[in-house]
């Protein structure tokens, strides 16, 4: 697979998954997701009423991962969002 925006190909990792019931992404995050770090892919979001695995296997652009940093880095963020 192909990261779309960065024409990068798509690396592999294992990422914490998080459980439970998050608060809100931070604002404009939705949107940034979409538009500049789409393959970033630095956690996983898993479900609350099963047994979740703590580590998930994910695909994810390096060049997304760093533009992610970048935006989170001029942003305050909940403890749920932190990286």
């Amino acid at each position: 697979m192909i990261c779309k925006l960065h024409r990068k190909e798509l690396l592999r990792d294992r990422v914490d998954n998080r459980v439970g019931y998050p608060p809100g992404p931070p604002e404009g995050y939705m949107e940034a997701s979409r538009t500049l770090f789409p393959h970033s892919n630095l956690f996983s979001i898993g479900g609350c009423l099963v047994p979740q695995p703590k580590l998930v296997s994910v695909r994810y652009c390096p060049e997304c991962r760093l533009a992610e940093q970048e935006w989170r880095s001029t942003r305050e963020v909940d403890e749920f969002w932190k990286v």
